[in-house]
């Protein structure tokens, strides 16, 4: 709320979700989203090539939020990695619902 004030009223929920890929990703994880992909129909994918929050997820030194588990992986290094995107989500779905777009936030991690 405090990083929306004295910036115009978002007339929809693009912009909403632009906002935070740009000003909320910075402030809580020190850089922008990656890549952000819209169906035009409400449904939002920000992808972050290198979150700082998995680094220390054991073996996955290269694990990307919303990004990538290496080739080869098993499942308990993806769901480690899930475990830790949770705080994330939670902080991002929070954030919008201060904003006014309601909303469910789905952590995934990808090869």
């Amino acid at each position: 709320e405090r990083l929306s004030v004295g910036v115009p009223r978002f007339s929809n929920t693009l912009e909403v979700v632009k906002f935070l890929c740009t000003e909320f990703w910075h402030v809580a994880f020190k850089k922008q989203v990656d890549n952000l992909r819209t169906n035009h129909r409400g449904v939002f994918v920000l992808s972050d090539n290198d979150f700082a929050w998995l680094a220390h997820v054991p073996g996955a030194s290269s694990t990307r939020a919303a990004g990538a588990v290496p080739a080869g992986s098993d499942g308990a290094l993806r769901a480690a990695a899930l475990v830790q995107l949770q705080l994330p989500a939670g902080m991002l779905s929070g954030a919008l619902a201060q904003l006014g777009v309601p909303c469910s936030v789905e952590p995934d991690v990808r090869a």
